[in-house]
């Protein structure tokens, strides 16, 4: 694992360089700290979940997964862990823009990390070799798996504020945190063109891990698993900037959509 971190930050210095630098623009401990170690413990819980352990059935594999998803958050205090999230909260000025660029980063910087590393301690236990989202044109094209990763993406977007903000469970932490589980669950299995990674530092990451810490260079990676999920969340979060009545990038989309109705009606009765 050593030897592939090495070899990562050898190969894509200067990727790496302004991952630092994305970093130093947040609060080390609320944002990169709190982002950095989510994601090692998103990975570590998550992925092997019906492999390592939960591998009695389905139902086992899925109690585990759920866990992983409450561990992962209750581990460090919240994170957002995903940078088409972090896009969405900035979208409806949840987070400042320094603030998206430095979770963003810092869980980019985890994910490469943790990939290897649990890995790693796989091959020591004996333990089966888990996979992760993965883009290969001979088994879904482009178009299809760009469609599943945005679609996934914003109905995920879409369940954590509902979870989160509007629905009555919202002060509820383990009922909340459970049924985000259940949908993400679910958003795996229906959307599984590309692996659904939902997240682009978990796509890049893992497409990383697999080139032995080489960032991809094919576009049709980034365009994936980063171009969808930023479309699917800046989508998600319109449309609930027009449901909720938020502001969407400071813009009061309902009252921008009154005015233009408004002068429409005018100049229909002036003619």
């Amino acid at each position: 694992m050593g030897n592939e971190v090495s070899a990562m930050l050898q190969q894509n210095k200067n990727a790496a360089s302004i991952v630092l630098y994305a970093c130093s623009l947040g609060n080390f401990k609320n944002d990169v700290l709190r982002e950095f170690l989510g994601m090692i413990v998103l990975v570590g819980t998550q992925f092997p979940a019906g492999l390592w352990f939960g591998t009695q059935s389905w139902v086992h594999g899925w109690i585990a997964h759920g866990l992983g998803v409450i561990i992962a958050d209750w581990v460090a205090g919240g994170p957002n862990v995903n940078p088409a999230v972090c896009i969405f909260m900035h979208a409806l000025g949840e987070i400042t823009f320094s603030q998206m660029i430095s979770r963003s980063a810092a869980a980019f910087a985890g994910a490469m990390v943790a990939f290897p590393l649990f890995q790693t301690v796989g091959r020591i236990l004996g333990l089966p070799m888990f996979g992760g989202p993965r883009f290969d044109h001979r088994e879904a094209s482009l178009a299809r798996v760009y469609q599943h990763e945005a679609t996934a993406t914003g109905l995920l977007c879409l369940a954590v504020v509902l979870l989160n903000w509007e629905l009555a469970i919202k002060d509820n932490y383990l009922v909340k945190q459970a049924l985000t589980a259940v949908a993400v669950r679910l958003l795996l299995l229906c959307f599984t063109a590309g692996g659904c990674a939902m997240n682009p530092a978990l796509g890049v990451a893992y497409g990383a891990h697999e080139r032995g810490g080489r960032l991809p260079k094919a576009r049709q990676q980034y365009t994936a698993y980063c171009t969808a999920p930023a479309g699917g969340a800046l989508g998600a979060a319109l449309l609930y900037a027009l449901s909720s009545g938020r502001k969407f990038y400071g813009v009061d989309l309902r009252a921008l959509i009154g005015i233009g109705v408004g002068s429409a009606a005018r100049v229909r009765a002036d003619l």
